[in-house]
């Protein structure tokens, strides 16, 4: 009789749904804080690589291989082949790391020389996030930042590539474009550029 109970029981417990494990809602506004944080200072490559490693990121050398290599490699070729005949063109990179809340980031600092003109760009990617930071956080991050800054231009293609772009004095003193994007991981831009999941980047001029 009692074998009977425990069984029943046992029966009983093994019938009841298992809860799936929760799922941690994506990180959007911290990762939103470390990006103004390693990238608002771009006066110098320097100087935006000091600010970068005192916001927490570390310098290193990717894997050419990696999503972080095959972006930098194609950026590389193409204003490479963009600045042909330019005897003034040169460039500095740097690649940084960092890990909040478990979300790999990378970024990139590129700093370009072409044609008698010189910009400094920072861009922080989490290439493996499957979706894009709610609009919502972005607009009310956007408006902390910067208060003063125009309403954004937006690109609204969900298949091939959403995107918040401020291109009139940027979000940041001193730059003159930022953005804020997503690209899906089956975008077809993905394949063409080697960019998918979050895309941050803000460039100045110097």
């Amino acid at each position: 009789m009692a074998g009977a109970a425990l069984l029943a029981v046992t029966s009983a417990a093994a019938a009841q749904p298992v809860a799936a494990p929760a799922v941690a809602a994506y990180p959007g506004r911290a990762v939103l804080d470390a990006f103004r944080a390693a990238c608002a200072d771009l006066s110098s490559l320097t100087a935006a690589e000091a600010t970068a490693t005192s916001a927490g990121f570390e310098t290193y050398t990717p894997d050419p291989a990696s999503p972080v290599g095959q972006l930098l490699d194609f950026g590389m070729k193409a204003g490479a082949d963009l600045a042909k005949g330019d005897d003034s063109y040169k460039t500095g990179v740097r690649v940084m790391r960092r890990t909040i809340e478990g979300r790999r980031l990378d970024l990139m600092l590129t700093d370009v020389t072409s044609y008698g003109s010189s910009s400094l760009g920072c861009r922080m990617v989490d290439f493996a996030a499957a979706a894009p930071i709610p609009a919502e956080t972005v607009q009310e991050w956007a408006k902390a930042t910067a208060p003063e800054a125009p309403k954004p231009t937006e690109i609204n293609e969900p298949a091939f590539i959403i995107s918040s772009i401020w291109a009139e004095g940027g979000l940041f003193p001193g730059h003159y474009k930022s953005q804020v994007g997503f690209v899906p991981q089956d975008s077809g831009l993905k394949q063409t550029f080697h960019l998918s999941g979050i895309n941050l980047m803000t460039q100045a001029r110097n």
